[in-house]
This record gives C-alpha cells, sequence and structure tokens, in this order.
C-alpha cells in the first residue's frame, strides 16, 4: 500500500518533476516501475544532496558521475534499490560513449 511520503522535499520535488532522469519527452528509453519509494529516512542517507541533484537533472547527474542513479554511489552501499538499479545498468551503455544519456523513470 503507499502512503504519502514523509519527506516535503522529496514531495515537492517530484511535484515539479513527477520523473525520474531524463525528460520524458527527450529520452530514448522510458521505463515505467515502481523505484520511486523511497524510504521514509532517505533524508538521513549520505547521498541524499546527490539524489536531489539527480531529480533535478537526471542527465546531468549521469554524465557527473558515470552511475544513472544515486543509489549506485559507494556511498550508499548495498541497501534497498541498488540491486534494482545495477540490473538497469546493465542494460544501458556508460554515460562517457553516448551523446545524450536518455532514458528516464516514470
Amino acid at each position: 500500500m503507499y502512503q504519502l511520503h514523509p519527506s516535503e522535499t522529496l514531495r515537492r520535488v517530484f511535484t515539479a518533476r513527477p520523473f525520474q532522469g531524463a525528460e520524458p519527452v527527450r529520452a530514448s528509453f522510458v521505463f515505467v516501475g515502481l523505484d520511486a519509494n523511497y524510504s521514509a529516512d532517505i533524508e538521513q542517507s549520505p547521498i541524499f544532496p546527490q539524489l536531489l541533484d539527480y531529480l533535478a537533472d537526471g542527465v546531468a547527474f549521469w554524465r557527473k558521475t558515470g552511475v544513472h542513479h544515486p543509489f549506485l554511489l559507494p556511498a550508499y552501499g548495498n541497501k534497498d534499490g541498488t540491486k534494482y538499479h545495477r540490473s538497469f545498468a546493465d542494460l544501458s551503455p556508460a554515460a562517457s560513449t553516448m551523446a545524450t544519456p536518455a532514458a528516464t523513470q516514470v
């Protein structure tokens, strides 16, 4: 069962931009999934600032970090969502080899 996320910051970000990654109209690939279920305490995670960067501009985040999602950053560890995003990483070419990394998750 889905409930309103306790993070006011995430609710505000997703209201303004209800997708992750590239803007859907510019994306080469669109993935529909349930991965936007961030833990209730995500604001206490060491990757929260990078998560906000990612949600603001997923393509810029991918280019800067070389990974398509903050759950793949070493500081996040091997927590919920890591395995899910590793499986996407196996499907996607490296950002450095793409002219425009363009995948989105809605």
